[in-house]
């Protein structure tokens, strides 16, 4: 029991600062999946009009 009484709870700040990496991480990577599966597509793309020209 006395370790849980010396469990400190987040301070105000603390949340703030937790909520802007929540958000900030959740932007980056959705930019992330963009960029990436916009790549992909095009590689793709490639790929497929490399085997139908063959």
């Amino acid at each position: 029991m006395d370790v849980i009484k010396q469990i400190k709870h987040p301070t105000k700040k603390q949340y703030v600062n937790l909520s802007i990496a929540i958000f900030l991480s959740i932007v980056v990577g959705g930019l992330l999946f963009i960029g990436l599966d916009t790549v992909f597509q095009d590689i793709y793309r490639l790929f497929h009009a490399m085997m139908g020209a063959a």
